[in-house]
């Protein structure tokens, strides 16, 4: 397995972690506990940690891999659209997230996330209702151009939707392979592989509910942060950014900075290509 870096880790833990000197940083994305471990190093005893994620498997990874920090952690296997719960019963300061899949979710989990390795149509994080099988086989015809156009805003939406609805008529559609080789066969050579990033985004936003997951989540973060509280975002596509900036632009209440990867990080790091953080303050 690759050892997944965290993007903007040093911005990230600068922002969260400066004149922190005691409270509760909520990781709303823990993962590996990459970011997370940043955040403890740089703040004393009297800051705690609560751990979030909605899969399982990555709780139990960042348990062994921040165990040195004892009490000082605590995790849950909850949406961080659940967050709410965690405001009403303590005073949280600050709120992270890194938005977007991982090194770790691709390589060790198995889900389906990529079109580079052929595997079970999943695209799931955690326990979910629907899996992208479900949706590639079972959709209506209207139902994938819409979820094509709308998370992957793929102009071949179309084309691919109609494609996937005849051969599933063969046979079920059922692993990662299948489905790249029929995007293969719909779109030209040279937009292969940006088609297919767009049609696997699209599908695992849509199974993952991403979209409406951040913008709830985001919403608590900001309405129950008192003065001088933080929020960090890692935005990786243009959806997740129009939410953000829906949700902060028309607020008296709220200071937004952005911040890019330096040149060095995108040459280490092909992950931090697109990757921005939002630095959110109350006021």
């Amino acid at each position: 397995m690759l050892e997944h870096v965290p993007v903007l880790l040093d911005e990230s833990a600068e922002f969260i972690c400066s004149n922190l000197v005691e409270g509760t940083i909520i990781d709303c994305t823990c993962g590996a506990g990459g970011h997370s471990r940043a955040f403890l190093e740089r703040t004393e005893n009297n800051v705690k940690l609560i751990c979030i994620d909605r899969d399982k498997d990555a709780i139990e990874i960042a348990k062994e891999n921040l165990s040195e920090y004892g009490n000082r952690v605590e995790f849950m296997n909850i949406r961080f659209s659940e967050i709410d719960g965690i405001f009403r019963e303590r005073m949280i300061n600050r709120v992270f997230f890194d938005l977007g899949i991982s090194t770790m979710q691709i390589d060790a989990f198995e889900k389906g996330f990529t079109y580079k390795k052929d595997q079970k149509l999943d695209m799931g994080m955690g326990k979910n209702d629907i899996t992208a099988y479900k949706i590639v086989n079972e959709y209506s015809f209207e139902k994938l151009v819409e979820i094509f156009k709308t998370f992957g805003q793929e102009r071949f939406s179309t084309r691919i939707a109609d494609r996937i609805v005849n051969e599933r008529n063969i046979k079920p559609i059922e692993t990662t392979g299948e489905l790249a080789l029929i995007i293969r066969k719909t779109v030209p050579r040279n937009l292969q592989l940006k088609t297919l990033s767009r049609i696997f985004q699209s599908l695992r936003i849509a199974v993952n509910e991403e979209l409406s997951e951040l913008e709830k989540a985001l919403a608590i973060s900001i309405d129950n942060l008192d003065r001088d509280g933080r929020i960090g975002v890692i935005t990786y596509h243009s959806l997740e950014r129009n939410i953000v900036r829906r949700l902060t632009v028309t607020r008296d209440d709220v200071k937004v900075k952005k911040k890019n990867p330096g040149r060095d990080e995108i040459k280490n790091n092909r992950r931090a290509r697109s990757a921005k953080l939002y630095k959110i303050v109350k006021l």
